[in-house]
């Protein structure tokens, strides 16, 4: 495959410099019919040995175990309902943005979302978390990511002060009725926002938003 050709150029150049070692590649072929196979070898360098002298190579075929690892790489990585990144991938997004520069978090949670699931049922509040989701992912800038933290509450990040972009990307997310079963449903949230560079924990930044969200919350009910 082309994407693996300078991963395997680099593994033969350093096992054939090494006499009597092995090296161990995974990497894609592609079949005559286009379609791709994982194959991963194993090649041992015996050039120097006077009874040999060959490269021995023991190969094979784990697209099924490549396919099984990045299902549950996603999984890991995925909120099962809405298919957004979850709170470790949420995480690990936020870090790397931190030390590319600054970044911008918002934390939002629904407000009355309990009322839609002891009224509804959880299946017309799931179908309700999905449509937010969906809205939010089309709302907010391309540069942002959009993750579920769990329940009833989302988060935004996006890289430097985007405060204001986020903000938009929210209340555009909210302003339309979601249809729940046969009825609509006005979803509401309170939100906060919090700033942040390198000097601050991933997951300080998010506590701030938090905290700030719940200060929201307590001046909406107040």
């Amino acid at each position: 495959h082309p994407d693996d050709h300078s991963a395997a150029i680099e593994m033969w150049s350093s096992l054939l410099s090494d006499p009597g070692s092995s090296r161990t590649i995974r990497q894609r072929i592609i079949r005559p019919d286009g379609s791709e196979r994982w194959i991963e070898s194993t090649v041992l360098n015996r050039l120097d040995s006077q009874r040999s002298g060959v490269l021995l190579s023991i190969s094979h075929d784990v697209t099924e175990r490549r396919r099984h690892e990045r299902d549950l790489e996603h999984r890991a990585l995925t909120d099962q309902l809405t298919n957004l990144p979850n709170r470790f991938s949420l995480d690990t997004s936020l870090e790397s943005m931190l030390s590319d520069g600054p970044a911008t978090v918002a934390f939002l949670d629904l407000d009355g979302f309990k009322s839609v699931n002891d009224q509804l049922g959880h299946r017309v509040g799931d179908t309700a978390l999905e449509a937010i989701a969906a809205r939010l992912s089309n709302t907010a800038p391309e540069s942002a990511v959009v993750g579920r933290w769990g329940g009833d509450e989302f988060v935004l990040i996006g890289p430097g002060d985007c405060e204001d972009e986020l903000r938009s990307a929210i209340e555009a997310a909210f302003a339309d009725p979601i249809s729940v079963g046969d009825d609509q449903w006005h979803p509401r949230c309170s939100y906060g926002v919090a700033h942040g560079d390198s000097s601050i924990e991933p997951d300080q930044l998010i506590r701030s938003a938090d905290t700030a969200m719940y200060e929201a919350k307590e001046r909406r009910a107040g």
